[in-house]
């Protein structure tokens, strides 16, 4: 029964979660349509970046530059576009910029040897001051219309796109990391790298691959953001690194490398989803919101740390 339990805990919670604001909130629009698609609609990045950063944790690496590089995405696109760019040139050059970040991320931990913690924590500042450097804290406009509708602000069929785009991409995630080699690689050097690089896995190429599709991943969320948003900033993203780890951690993707669970960081995006905006209608301030959002991760660390003890 505890097996259980801890093995489906993020499913409870939610579960707990969505009934109690449901009882709770009744009389505060929580239990309607409109409120609870917009739960899933900003869940929907969250899920969608947590994805990407379940393959860098489950490579027994971690990315805290994801915040920077998805503002520079923003910058990048925006800038591309008001410099006359056609739509899909501006977004290839913004995901082919961040790409780029990730590889300088992958290169100094697996050529260097550099910690993946201190490595993209530095590169987050790096990346931040180029950004506050160059646009002088301006906030730039992104005005293509084809743009706004392909990346995350139109619809298809009466449904959003943003939610669109994170059924697809799960489900690709979800096939990658459970039904090829190279999610089985990844798997392989998180739980033992020596054991892995002893079975002819190309441990530094995995993980330089990671850190590559963790800056991707970053860079569509940003392209999602300015496209939703339509508009550019190098502040975008700067709170979503805290809330990407805590939904990854929390649906049972380990910290120590090893496990990762799509099914279960997207009940993660949605959990801390709920709880941001079961707050906010119940009057609690931003301020105690990430409170609640630094405990949630706290225990979620406290979980994934006893798990990784008990196996």
């Amino acid at each position: 029964m505890n097996r259980v339990l801890k093995e489906n805990f993020i499913y409870f919670a939610l579960l707990t979660v969505f009934i109690s604001f449901s009882i709770l909130l009744r009389n505060d629009g929580f239990f309607t349509t409109n409120n609870l698609l917009n739960v899933l609609i900003q869940s929907a990045p969250i899920a969608i970046m947590a994805m990407f950063t379940c393959f860098v944790l489950s490579a027994r690496e971690i990315d805290l530059s994801l915040g920077a590089i998805i503002g520079l995405s923003t910058l990048v696109a925006a800038t591309s576009l008001q410099a006359g760019f056609h739509w899909i040139l501006s977004a290839l050059l913004a995901l082919f910029a961040c790409s780029f970040a990730g590889f300088i991320n992958g290169f100094f931990v697996t050529v260097v040897k550099l910690p993946s913690f201190l490595t993209t924590l530095a590169f987050m500042g790096v990346i931040t001051g180029i950004a506050r450097w160059t646009t002088n804290l301006r906030t730039l406009s992104v005005g293509d219309r084809d743009f706004a509708a392909f990346f995350g602000g139109g619809k298809f069929y009466g449904i959003p796109s943003m939610i669109l785009w994170a059924a697809v991409l799960l489900i690709i995630g979800y096939f990658i990391l459970q039904h090829t080699k190279f999610g089985a690689w990844v798997l392989a050097v998180g739980d033992n790298p020596i054991s892995a690089q002893s079975q002819g896995i190309k441990v530094s190429r995995v993980k330089m691959l990671v850190m590559v599709f963790s800056g991707f991943g970053a860079g569509l969320i940003g392209l999602l953001y300015a496209g939703r948003l339509e508009s550019a900033s190098y502040m975008m993203g700067s709170g979503d690194t805290l809330t990407v780890i805590a939904a990854t951690v929390i649906g049972g993707t380990s910290l120590f490398g090893g496990k990762g669970s799509i099914p279960g960081l997207l009940a993660g995006s949605v959990l801390l989803g709920l709880l941001t905006n079961g707050l906010l209608l119940a009057g609690f301030s931003v301020t105690q919101q990430i409170i609640v959002q630094g405990l949630v991760l706290l225990l979620a660390l406290s979980v994934s740390s006893k798990s990784k003890a008990d196996n």
